[in-house]
């Protein structure tokens, strides 16, 4: 048998090391991202390329001053943070993030920003603050671990950053399991020094910390070969430290309602011209020549052609009003003629289809927590004071949210409801809108109304008797699957606008499972209604003109017709959850499945906070003695469950607290509130329940 070959064994071995060193790298590489934590930054950006009209924004590209920001040398004669920092401005509806996004791929082009000036290689990393996502896009910490975790990606096979990068966290960071802002903010710095760096920041303005992230922003310009471009809104406020960037013309671009008035035409005349083609104007015949005039309607607003495209293109025009939408000079011109246009058009519809429009602008506007796409399913589906029926379900849910709003609402990236633009429910919350059905203005009715809609599921959807025992033989509510099959209520044959599939069949009733499953898969509003009831409720009361001190009161009174707000009104608006809440007290099993959740959520309830709300507001209501008379009874309700209450979590914490089902088990309760409760007795032949 032939010897080894030396020289083969040193380039296994030096093959081998090399394997192990590549793995160590990646591994090393691996535990800084998961150190980072980074949220997701692809998602929203690849959404936007995908909705990105083609050829547009190239007009800011060509700009001179983005010229000038994107080619100069870092390293020269004047101060970095001059030519380091460029903010660009707009209003909103501009179409700020896909410019952001055709940035972006500027400065990925594979020339390069620096293609003339230098041949070394440059990094590119960006965020989209979300106001809507405040858990994971609205926050500087944030937005700095998802930039250092791109240029980590960028840098993972540069051996000496990753050695600089490694022996900092080890030596020098906090020391910390997660990483703390200045940490994260070290990793970008220690990155940007080994190539030239392009960050790219959109909607500043949603950015929660402002200060803090603007600072962090100068900080890193001013010390490191950085480029930072940052974009939002001209109400964009800046440290005094950005003073030292010199005159505001230097590093601050205004855009214009002009600049990108080209772009919005040709997504108009395409727009218009395929409507034509679909002979959605009947047999007129469209003067393309007209897409300048409603060009000029945008006042540089692209989201108003976007909406607007959309408005011409919904079932609920007839061709003769989309011609004359077209043909009208200075028809619904800007954003918040367009938005009431729509909502004239949305008011035409039956009673039914308008109430479940104006329940998704509330849940979306004013949730104590955003919803769970089940649980806003099922929200909407809710009528007060009756269990709800599968017919009751929105069909094709959530893709149905875009025309059910007329387009106010739509899909984010993830698939979730959310308003189009965050204009929209500034413009539902202003006082333009009080006169529609679907206002937002009066944020005390706001939360009652939501109050009341967590209520009456907890009364009339979920099972009266110990979770446990449901858990075990589980109750089902309908099925919220968003195919076809989904029945919705019979709705009037006039303004029916088509959302819902007709159907004579009797309501579905409940069926029961044998098999275990997760309890809030059945009930995917559970939770959120166990939890959030009391706080909208006390919101609402504390927000009420009737009960607010010491100017907290919303001030949609000021904005009533003829500057009024009688007791009526205060009772129109302010006293929907009254009823509602009456007969869920009246129910002592619902109450105690409220109770015996809350426990199960680690929540215990306490309504002392209520009490004192709802008698300034009985109080005030003291001439509207039918209404008087039924809050003075729930309001003896409510204090007697508060003490109930009170007495669980004074004697029984430690019981309830290992068990929330006790509660059921009068004879496990010592002292006390053993009364309130009712007693569960299962049997053979079914439950039975004594007092």
């Amino acid at each position: 048998m032939a010897a080894p070959n030396p020289d083969q064994l040193d380039e296994n071995r030096t093959a081998e090391e090399f394997l192990k060193q590549r793995r160590s790298a990646a591994q090393r590489v691996e535990r800084i991202r998961a150190w980072l934590s980074a949220p997701d930054w692809k998602t929203s950006y690849q959404q936007t390329v995908r909705r990105r009209w083609d050829g547009t924004g190239r007009w800011f590209l060509a700009d001179r001053r983005y010229q000038a920001w994107r080619t100069a040398q870092l390293r020269g004669k004047e101060p970095i943070n001059v030519r380091g920092i460029l903010a660009v401005e707009a209003k909103p509806g501009f179409g700020k993030t896909f410019l952001s996004s055709i940035i972006v791929d500027d400065l990925k082009a594979p020339e390069g920003p620096l293609h003339h000036v230098r041949p070394e290689k440059h990094a590119v990393a960006f965020f989209h603050f979300i106001g809507r996502n405040p858990d994971t896009h609205r926050s500087s910490m944030q937005a700095f671990r998802a930039v250092a975790t791109q240029l980590l990606e960028a840098h993972q096979h540069d051996r000496d950053a990753m050695h600089h990068l490694a022996f900092w966290i080890e030596k020098e960071s906090s020391g910390q399991q997660q990483p703390s802002f200045d940490d994260v903010v070290c990793v970008v710095r220690i990155l940007v020094r080994h190539c030239p760096t392009f960050l790219v920041f959109d909607g500043v303005d949603e950015c929660y910390d402002n200060e803090l992230f603007l600072a962090a922003v100068y900080d890193l310009c001013s010390s490191e070969e950085c480029k930072i471009l940052l974009l939002g809104r001209p109400s964009m406020s800046f440290p005094q430290e950005y003073q030292n960037c010199g005159p505001p013309s230097n590093w601050r671009v205004v855009l214009s309602n002009h600049e990108n008035f080209e772009d919005i035409g040709r997504f108009l005349h395409s727009g218009i011209e395929s409507m034509e083609s679909r002979g959605l104007f009947g047999e007129q015949i469209i003067d393309l020549a007209v897409t300048e005039e409603v060009t000029r309607r945008a006042d540089g607003v692209f989201l108003w052609a976007t909406l607007f495209e959309q408005f011409l293109n919904s079932a609920a025009l007839a061709p003769q009003e989309r011609y004359d939408t077209l043909h009208r000079q200075n028809h619904l011109r800007g954003l918040g003629a367009l938005y009431n246009g729509i909502l004239h058009t949305l008011t035409r519809r039956n009673e039914r289809e308008k109430t479940i429009t104006a329940d998704i602008f509330r849940w979306l506007a004013h949730p104590i927590k955003p919803l769970t796409i089940p649980a806003l399913h099922t929200a909407l589906a809710l009528i007060p004071g009756q269990p709800t029926t599968e017919s009751q379900y929105l069909p094709n849910f959530p893709e149905c949210v875009a025309e059910i709003t007329g387009g106010l609402a739509g899909l984010d990236p993830y698939g979730t409801p959310v308003f189009t633009h965050r204009s929209v429910k500034e413009h539902l919350q202003s006082n333009q809108c009080v006169v529609f059905d679907f206002s937002l203005f009066d944020e005390s009715a706001m939360h009652a109304h939501l109050a009341s809609r967590c209520i009456s599921y907890l009364a009339h959807d979920i099972p009266k008797q110990p979770l446990e025992a449901s858990e075990l033989q589980q109750l089902r509510g309908p099925s919220i699957s968003s195919g076809a099959s989904l029945r919705t209520v019979q709705t009037e044959r006039s303004g029916d606008s088509g959302f819902y599939s007709q159907s004579s069949d009797e309501d579905v009733p409940m069926e029961i499972v044998t098999d275990k499953k997760d309890f809030e898969t059945a009930f995917p509003l559970l939770r959120y209604a166990v939890l959030c009831w009391p706080v909208h409720l006390s919101r609402s009361l504390t927000l009420s003109p009737a009960t607010a001190q010491n100017g907290q009161a919303s001030q949609y009174a000021a904005h009533q017709p003829h500057n009024s707000f009688s007791t009526s009104a205060i009772t129109e608006s302010q006293l929907g959850w009254v009823s509602v809440l009456s007969q869920f007290l009246l129910d002592r099993l619902a109450v105690t499945a409220w109770v015996e959740s809350s426990w199960r959520y680690r929540l215990p309830p306490n309504l002392s906070r209520l009490v004192p709300l709802m008698e300034r507001l009985h109080a005030s209501i003291a001439l509207r003695k039918n209404e008087t008379r039924e809050l003075g009874w729930v309001i003896l309700g409510v204090k007697e469950l508060r003490d109930a209450l009170n007495d669980l979590r004074s004697n029984h914490l430690a019981s309830l607290s290992a068990k929330p089902s006790l509660i059921w088990e009068r004879g496990a309760l010592a002292k006390g509130s053993e009364s309130y409760w009712p007693l569960w007795q299962p049997q053979a032949n079914g439950q039975v329940v004594s007092r």
